[in-house]
């Protein structure tokens, strides 16, 4: 199975994504955002633009995703946000012409609580992530795609349960893997600061 973990930036999808990891043995969390990196620095700086907007990524990373759940015998966990509906079908229509079971859960909260997270993660008002979320958010909120999830005042514990609860996997957190959580999101946090 395949759980692509969609939302705007700075939302929780990678807390969320290895948050499930932990709670699902042998799962891996593949991140398309790498290939965009790879592929926006070929660019020399003068034309370099948000790699989605290449005509390389969609369906390279459509292709990478196939070929790894093929060859990972476990649940991979793709947290991306995803807002453009052509894209989305590109990437979709390969995993599903594969016959690879997906799961696509849409994370949603409001401005505030974003705001909020993005701090968290030491960006503010300014940053990329906040300067995009209106129009991430709207693109979200309109499309039909997928399963969405409200996480305002929701704890990444709760999320992650949520998602296994759609994946029809019952995942429970102890009270100490509750109490650990601080740590591991700011250790999550750390390695994924770009």
């Amino acid at each position: 199975m395949l759980i692509w973990i969609n939302g705007t930036f700075g939302v929780g999808k990678t807390q969320a994504a290895f948050g499930l990891h932990r709670k699902l043995p042998g799962s891996a969390v593949v991140d398309p955002e790498l290939l965009g990196f790879g592929i926006q620095r070929m660019y020399p700086p003068a034309i370099r633009d948000d790699f989605q907007e290449t005509p390389w990524w969609a369906p390279t990373a459509a292709e990478i995703l196939v070929d790894i759940s093929r060859r990972h015998p476990g649940t991979l966990i793709v947290p991306m946000t995803l807002t453009d509906p052509v894209r989305r079908r590109v990437i979709f229509d390969a995993l599903h012409g594969a016959d690879i079971k997906t799961l696509h859960v849409t994370l949603l909260a409001n401005q505030t609580t974003v705001l909020r997270r993005l701090r968290s993660r030491l960006d503010g008002r300014s940053s990329w992530a906040a300067q995009r979320f209106a129009d991430a958010d709207a693109a979200l909120r309109a499309d039909p795609f997928g399963e969405r999830l409200a996480t305002d005042g929701m704890s990444v514990p709760q999320v992650v349960e949520h998602i296994g609860a759609l994946a029809g996997v019952s995942l429970s957190h102890s009270l100490a893997e509750r109490l650990a959580q601080p740590a591991r999101r700011l250790g999550v946090t750390l390695r994924h600061m770009r």
